[in-house]
């Protein structure tokens, strides 16, 4: 009998302590989370301690993607959020429970048979969560879809890092601020964010790049093809997880067979369908899942200038 085979996720899974309001989130919920756009199976492998925290995601987690909480000595992922006006600044608490991920059998045997794996920057800011990593990228099979979406954090990354990350990836997705920084640690010529992403691109003979502005749009390079989509009209609540949103659904649209243009289309879209709403995932009773039928509706008025 034929594996069962997942889309997954792993890293950082944290509570956001908004001066005692407490938020779950992290980016590989996140995209867990909205993977499952078409139905298919997903899985976040993240750690937690045996504290109150630890319980309040697990209780977030109910009813979202399948989980694989491996229970820690450590404590919980806490993020602690100071706002000042409209600024916001965060400190991500160290040595915390998915710092100390380890490869537990039935881990191994998920990313074995892993369709897509997501991951990012931070999940490698402590050596054994690094060597996690490096454990996975041993273990996929050769058919999964490598999925890095940057998550530049206070001072948790390196041109090293880097280097290691875009080295083991397929497709990678930034943002603009990210790009910026790119631009620095790789000596990255002048020129428009597309001649930026193709250097990048070429430099680490990845599959594909894709790059995220917020409300100037957003730019795909994969394949051979070029997309640049303006951002959709929205009216915003606010962008927690819009990132996530948008990189798991272009991933679970490739991985059915949609073509980059078309998965660009439908991850913006989605992205558009986040940040109506409050929070990185949608609300109970939102119809947010797609079939074959939905997306070729989207896709249609997409490219006839219909609006969506």
């Amino acid at each position: 009998m034929d594996k069962e085979r997942y889309i997954v996720a792993a890293g950082e899974i944290v509570v956001d302590n908004f001066a005692g309001k407490l938020c779950p989130g992290g980016a590989p919920a996140n995209f867990a989370w909205h993977a499952r756009i078409f139905g298919r199976k997903s899985l976040m492998i993240s750690a937690v301690g045996n504290d109150h925290l630890g319980d309040l995601i697990r209780r977030h987690c109910a009813g979202g993607p399948e989980i694989m909480l491996q229970q820690s000595s450590y404590p919980t992922g806490e993020v602690l959020v100071s706002c000042s006006g409209s600024q916001a600044s965060y400190r991500i608490l160290e040595d915390r429970a998915w710092d100390h991920l380890e490869m537990l059998p039935e881990t191994a045997e998920v990313l074995r048979n892993a369709m897509v794996f997501s991951f990012g920057t931070l999940i490698a800011r402590s050596p054994c969560s690094r060597s996690f990593l490096k454990k996975a990228w041993e273990l996929l099979p050769a058919d999964c879809m490598r999925f890095c979406d940057l998550n530049f954090r206070e001072h948790f990354y390196s041109r090293e890092l880097l280097e290691e990350i875009f080295a083991a990836s397929r497709l990678v997705k930034l943002n603009d601020a990210e790009l910026d920084v790119l631009v620095q640690l790789f000596g990255i010529p002048a020129g428009s964010s597309e001649l930026r992403l193709t250097w990048l691109k070429e430099r680490f003979r990845l599959q594909g790049i894709i790059l995220t502005m917020g409300e100037r749009g957003s730019l795909v390079i994969e394949n051979g093809e070029v997309s640049a989509l303006p951002a959709l009209e929205a009216a915003v609540r606010d962008t927690v997880g819009a990132g996530d949103a948008f990189g798991a659904v272009y991933a679970a649209s490739r991985l059915e067979g949609f073509s980059p243009y078309e998965s660009h289309i439908l991850a913006r879209f989605h992205a558009r369908r986040v940040v109506e709403n409050p929070g990185a995932w949608l609300p109970a009773g939102i119809s947010w899942l797609l079939d074959r039928k939905k997306a070729g509706e989207i896709i249609s008025r997409a490219m006839n200038g219909v609006p969506s």
